[in-house]
């Protein structure tokens, strides 16, 4: 009787048990940007550590003969990867979004990517972007998986039906160089995994700027993960775009480094020929070759539901086989 009166509770766990992620929080003031000026917007690094992420997936085969036990196989699965922010795929989507963000919000810059610089003239800004690392410093989501395995049959729908609130912290760092385009033509480099070309800025006056952005959002307990990192990503975008444009409009004051005098390297050198790795304080790994590995597409298949899904039909397939040889065995 008692979980027959609380059979009602089904429907709405799933409206809004499954509710989608959406970002949350006040709305951005608008820019005070004035002057107008050409940015060139160098495709996004990172300098984020690999992490170990480990999922399990337990199921339960009954045989073809009720006579014997269920079977239950769980399956683990580990692999390194990269923070959602931080993966070569992800950073391209973010270099993207960010020049559409900058179209939106400051109409009277020119924001253009690399490639252009072939048919500029003139003084530029360089922008360089380095993504560290992401934490999460504030989320109620344990106190939900708590209420809904506890709550169930006593208090549903007080934590089930509010959404879970968090709120990811990414952290990085903002570099600007004062050059021509002229200049940058012959500092052009070419990497494999990146979309379009990065500069070598060995000599060029810079200021930089250490940034942190805070994304608060809110889904349901059983949301799936693909459309929250979609709204994550376009919302660190928006953010982003927002903070290089706050930090070139506000005039840093341009530092030339004491470099060692030598010749640039051609277009086609190497990451170590590059110079990129010591201007922007990047890994040796960061963004360039190793962020292209396995283990960074495993991590966006898992996100995608696309391992799993070949890890419970692998699985799937071994359990049939095995029910079928302890039936032809009795």
């Amino acid at each position: 009787m008692i979980v027959r009166r609380k059979l009602w509770v089904l429907p709405l766990l799933g409206v809004f048990g499954c509710a989608t992620a959406k970002l949350v929080g006040p709305t951005p003031a608008p820019l005070s940007v004035i002057s107008a000026k050409r940015v060139v917007l160098e495709p996004f690094f990172e300098d984020a550590q690999w992490r170990l992420r480990t999922t399990s997936q337990t199921q339960t085969y009954y045989p073809y003969n009720p006579a014997y036990a269920p079977l239950t196989m769980t399956r683990m699965e580990r692999w390194q990867e990269k923070p959602l922010y931080a993966q070569t795929r992800v950073l391209a989507f973010e270099h993207r979004l960010a020049i559409e963000a900058f179209k939106k919000d400051v109409p009277n810059w020119d924001v253009v990517t690399t490639s252009a610089v072939k048919r500029l003239k003139g003084p530029v800004t360089l922008v360089r972007v380095v993504v560290g690392e992401k934490e999460t410093v504030e989320s109620n989501r344990s106190t939900h998986n708590l209420a809904f395995i506890f709550s169930w049959l006593l208090l549903p729908l007080i934590y089930e039906a509010t959404p879970v609130r968090e709120t990811e912290r990414v952290h990085g760092q903002i570099t600007i160089y004062s050059a021509t385009a002229e200049e940058l033509r012959g500092r052009l480099i070419k990497y494999d995994t990146q979309p379009d070309y990065a500069v070598n800025t060995r000599g060029l006056p810079r200021a930089q700027m250490p940034f942190t952005i805070d994304l608060a959002y809110e889904e349901g307990i059983f949301a799936p993960e693909p459309p929250k990192n979609q709204r994550l990503v376009g919302g660190f975008s928006e953010k982003l775009a927002r903070e290089i444009a706050r930090f070139v409009e506000s005039a840093p004051t341009m530092v030339t480094p004491k470099e060692p005098a030598g010749a640039l390297p051609s277009p086609d050198a190497g990451a170590a020929d590059a110079g990129i790795t010591a201007d922007a304080g990047i890994t040796a790994d960061a963004g360039i070759t190793a962020d292209a590995g396995a283990a960074a597409d495993a991590g966006i298949a898992a996100d995608a539901g696309i391992a799993a899904d070949a890890g419970a039909a692998a699985d799937a397939g071994a359990a049939a086989d095995a029910g079928a040889a302890v039936d032809a065995g009795h």
